[in-house]
């Protein structure tokens, strides 16, 4: 029992994640290639020597082992071939990053195990702490996204690292010794340093440390090492520094989407209680533990009823997830929970170390769990071959179009596009010529800008003008959307996927005017908004003429007041 619960365990999570990422398709499917494309880019440029553009999360851990797998493939190339044979072969090189997260993640899952069981002697003790992995394949799901541990992405080391911090936290529970909880603080700090650079969304676990380590000393020990594996973690872009700090108190200043203009202020309550609703939710399961064992210390502490050590390292991790919960319903995600999701098999290991309930219940309660998480999960696999296996027969019926010039924009299911958009999007638009030269008869569009990335210029007007097909595919959208650059008509489209024929160009003038209108009108230039809106409006562009309407309307409030 004790060998199918410490190698066991992780073996079979280790085999379902391969399965997930084999019936998941190719990275560059649309739903896969955000962001495993833009690591994978901004990798290949710190083995480039150059400083990466994707700083935000930050990230930098994941760029660093994507940099150390694009070297190790190269050890005697120059840096041209080296960048030649990335994006000649990035699934190859997208593969070889996933595979080494996985086996981090495997090992670390069986030495936390491992661990659990040599301090506990308990082999239910040492399933519970691995019970987050059934989390990851059945909850961390959502529309647009692939599994976490079926992509290459800063949660996929995430959670490799939280079996590190797991570890960390046992030991501070097992042992007592003063000297030893001073390592114990080292360690911890490490990892916690590392989670917070790999994403800021673990910064809620900090809670837990602070809390349960004996001595200002060893919290000390712990904040120290936590800002110095920060630090040697995020190195590589230490001179985007100002950037991203910059970047975080937008975010925590502004109500809007990342902080991305909108009101001043910390929250939106509306959205912000909607956000909690929809993240409550999506993780019912997590949410309903924490809230039945701070209950349950609740009632104790209230009626003085005896309750050991356990009962409180429980409610810590509680409020942890609590704190999780509060930072990410401001924009919530399945992903964003990861941190606290790792948490869940603490609050029941606790809790069964306290002596809660009797030991056959606890027995039927993990074989259900590990039934339904199965079951659950196998059904998602289906489910995934299935939807992974319609975009890329949508992807080459696409692509029997011969002759015709492809303008992939974002979710489409296409290679070359999944190369622009991850050295575009967040990137330096360094490789576009090389790209371009690889994939000739290929276009990206960014539509958030509704600019052609394309560095032949104004190409794609040309070859509509000498009679030439060009096509638009990516997500669904009405023809009007496209009205800034294209008149379009639908051709066919699959899923949440759909392919245009562009018909005509139309004045770009016009939608720069429009996209400036709209900057303007965010920092607050309500005049020059109007007047680029206007102008804008005067070239026929239909977006415009809703825009004055809607200024005509703010005025009009205005002037009532």
């Amino acid at each position: 029992m004790v060998h199918l619960i410490v190698i066991g365990m992780p073996v079979l999570i280790f085999i379902l994640s391969l399965t997930w990422r084999f019936v998941s398709g190719p990275f560059w499917i649309g739903t896969n290639c955000d962001p495993s494309y833009q690591y994978l880019m901004n990798a290949l440029y710190l083995a480039d020597h150059r400083v990466p553009l994707y700083f935000q999360h930050p990230g930098t851990t994941l760029q660093l082992l994507g940099e150390g797998v694009i070297k190790l493939f190269n050890l005697f190339s120059g840096n041209v071939q080296m960048v030649e044979h990335v994006i000649k072969a990035p699934e190859f090189y997208l593969h070889a990053i996933y595979a080494l997260l996985m086996i981090f993640y495997a090992v670390s899952l069986a030495l936390l195990a491992w661990y659990a069981h040599r301090q506990s002697r308990d082999v239910i003790f040492a399933f519970l702490v691995q019970a987050p992995a059934f989390l990851y394949l059945t909850m961390c799901k959502e529309k647009g996204f692939l599994l976490v541990p079926a992509n290459v992405t800063p949660e996929a080391l995430m959670i490799g690292l939280i079996n590190l911090y797991g570890i960390c936290l046992l030991r501070a529970f097992f042992v007592e010794d003063k000297r030893s909880h001073w390592w114990t603080a080292l360690g911890w700090g490490a990892v916690y340093g590392l989670l917070v650079a790999t994403k800021f969304t673990s910064l809620s676990l900090v809670i837990i440390p602070l809390a349960v380590l004996p001595s200002f000393r060893s919290r000390l020990l712990f904040g120290a090492a936590a800002a110095a594996f920060f630090i040697m973690a995020t190195m590589p872009v230490w001179t985007r520094y100002p950037l991203m700090w910059n970047n975080l108190y937008q975010m925590l200043t502004h109500t809007e989407f990342r902080g991305y203009g909108g009101p001043r202020g910390f929250i939106a309550w509306d959205s912000f209680r909607h956000g909690l609703m929809i993240t409550i939710c999506q993780q019912w399961l997590l949410m309903s533990s924490v809230l039945f064992i701070l209950g349950v210390v609740c009632f104790r502490r209230f009626f003085r009823v005896s309750a050991n050590r356990s009962y409180y390292w429980a409610a810590w991790v509680a409020l942890s997830v609590i704190l999780q919960l509060l930072m990410v319903a401001k924009e919530t995600a399945y992903h964003y929970m990861v941190p606290a999701m790792g948490l869940f098999g603490f609050l029941w290991a606790f809790m069964y170390r306290s002596g809660s309930g009797k030991p056959w219940l606890w027995r039927v309660a993990v074989l259900a769990f590990v039934i339904s998480s199965l079951v659950f999960c196998l059904i998602g696999i289906g489910n995934a071959y299935k939807f992974s296996s319609a975009k890329q027969n949508f992807s080459k019926e696409v692509y029997s179009h011969k002759g015709a010039f492809i303008c992939g924009y974002y979710r489409c299911s296409s290679l070359p596009f999944s190369l622009v958009y991850g050295d575009h999007c967040f990137g330096l638009d360094v490789y576009q010529e090389m790209i371009q030269g690889l994939y000739p008869r290929d276009l990206a569009m960014d539509i958030l800008q509704f600019k052609i990335i394309d560095p032949r210029g104004a190409f794609i007007e040309d070859a509509l003008a000498g009679g030439q097909q060009v096509l638009l595919y990516g997500a669904i959208h009405p023809e009007a959307f496209f009205s800034p650059l294209f008149q379009v008509k639908l051709l066919a489209q699959s899923g949440d996927e759909a392919l245009y024929e562009a018909i005509g160009a139309n004045d770009r003038k016009a939608f720069e005017d429009f996209y400036l209108a709209q900057m303007a009108l965010m920092h607050g230039q309500g005049e020059a908004a109007y007047t680029l809106g206007l102008r804008s409006k005067a070239f026929g562009l239909p977006m415009a003429r809703d825009f004055i309407i809607q200024m005509d309307g703010m005025i009009a409030k205005v002037k009532a007041r």
